[in-house]
């Protein structure tokens, strides 16, 4: 049996790298030796969220189960789990007639999440730039030099964006505060499904660059007051760049119900 697993691993791979040229879906959701201990229930469901939460599917996208079980090298039985355990999450949808799409966040909850983000990400900026370490600083310039190098059009977007949660990452873990540590994580991963109104944009990644470098040198000069303002500041930013797109988007529906 043992004999026979590296040959079935490589065209499982094979298969994996076949489908995510073929069917549109990113590879992302390819499964990697790293997940061997997790049972595939909970690996396919992990990569589905992850796929989800980091903005590699926009709200309102139809998630095609077929097509996601090709990708991941897998039955349809742990995707249709997957997509349950999602439902219940309220990270997709499920209906008789659409299938399942992608949440599409209501304005006004849209609103709230940001607001309250606006509020944490500042004291955790605050907080870091009193109590970082040399080597966090580090990493912190690491993250800025990284998306500087993955601006548009020199690379994929959700590289950018998977920088720019490391850089907020670095920032909360700096900021010694347990509960910021708890609570900001999942606020992100509640509003990452609006991702794609900042990837999609390349003016507002710019600016986003430029308030990223203005944070870190806040942070740097060890300047509480200073790094709270810019932190806050550049979540209201965004909050605008995904309001404006949501707005947008509501816009464009109720005139195609008219025309």
């Amino acid at each position: 049996m043992s004999a026979t697993m590296p040959l079935r691993q490589q065209r499982q791979r094979q298969r994996q790298r076949e489908s995510s040229q073929d069917n549109g879906y990113p590879k992302l959701l390819a499964l990697d030796g790293r997940e061997i201990r997790q049972t595939i229930r909970e690996r396919v469901y992990a990569r589905l969220r992850q796929a989800i939460v980091e903005g590699y599917f926009a709200p309102g996208e139809r998630l095609i189960q077929d097509k996601l079980a090709e990708q991941l090298g897998v039955s349809r039985s742990p995707v249709r789990e997957a997509i349950r355990r999602l439902e219940s999450e309220g990270l997709v949808e499920v209906a008789p007639v659409r299938g399942v799409t992608v949440i599409n966040m209501p304005l006004d909850e849209a609103i709230g999440l940001y607001d309250l983000r606006e509020v944490l990400e500042g004291l955790a900026a605050r907080l870091a730039a009193r109590n970082i370490t040399p080597q966090e600083l580090s990493e912190l310039r690491g993250c800025v030099v990284r998306m500087e190098q993955l601006l548009p059009p020199k690379a994929a977007p959700h590289r950018w964006v998977e920088e720019n949660s490391r850089f907020h990452e670095i920032i909360v873990r700096a900021s010694r505060n347990r509960k910021l540590t708890e609570l900001l994580p999942v606020l992100r991963e509640s509003i990452g499904v609006l991702c794609r109104a900042i990837e999609s944009n390349p003016s507002r990644v710019a600016e986003a660059m430029r308030e990223h470098e203005a944070i870190l040198a806040a942070i740097a000069a060890r300047d509480p007051e200073e790094a709270e303002r810019l932190g806050r500041q550049h979540i209201v930013c965004s909050k605008n760049a995904v309001l404006a797109r949501l707005q947008g988007e509501a816009q464009a529906k109720r005139e195609t119900k008219l025309s």
